[in-house]
């Protein structure tokens, strides 16, 4: 199985308990797919479903990395995926134990946190942001709410989509040569 060096963990391949049902790791940044939204999963298999089935209120952010489409445009796909694998690895390592990272597609990645106010979902996204920016690494982050933005998963994606693309425009969008992975040099 898959392991994340500390913090955040990421969903394992293997079965649920006597369900027959197996969680599904992209294979690009090695993070579960986009299966972790969805809500025609098995709740043991979606991340989003199973805590939508506990009750309990919960945060999901989604970020969005800047400069994706110029380093595979200048620098090639295989750059740009490996600026992905490195993403990945970066949120994972930042992460809480109990926080579940999965890439959505492209250069979008969600954040499954147990915070339940928005206070703490901001700053959260505040901390993540500032963290992988000191590593070089620049995403914008959105989150939403369960239950208060949303009550599915697809609800609770779309709110955290707005607030991302909105903050994004705040904060300059894709600038490029502000990141790692930047096409400079």
């Amino acid at each position: 199985a898959a392991a994340v060096p500390s913090g955040g963990r990421i969903l394992e391949m293997g079965t649920g308990a006597g369900v027959g049902t197996a969680w599904l790791t992209e294979g690009l940044a090695g993070r579960p797919d986009a299966a972790i939204l969805s809500v025609e999963v098995n709740p043991q298999v979606a991340a989003i479903a199973r805590r939508l089935v506990q009750g309990r209120p919960f945060s999901l952010l989604l970020g969005d990395m800047d400069g994706l489409k110029q380093i595979n445009d200048i620098k090639g796909h295989a750059e740009g995926n490996d600026a992905l694998r490195r993403l990945a690895e970066m949120l994972g390592s930042v992460l809480r134990p109990n926080d579940e990272v999965a890439r959505v597609g492209g250069d979008e990645f969600a954040v499954i946190t147990s915070l339940a106010g928005g206070e703490e979902a901001a700053a959260a996204a505040a901390r993540l942001e500032a963290t992988l920016e000191n590593q070089g690494v620049r995403i914008t982050f959105g989150w939403a709410l369960f239950p208060g933005e949303g009550e599915n998963a697809l609800s609770l994606y779309r709110a955290a989509d707005e607030r991302l693309y909105a903050r994004k425009l705040v904060r300059g969008g894709d600038r490029l040569g502000r990141s790692l992975f930047s096409v400079a040099g």
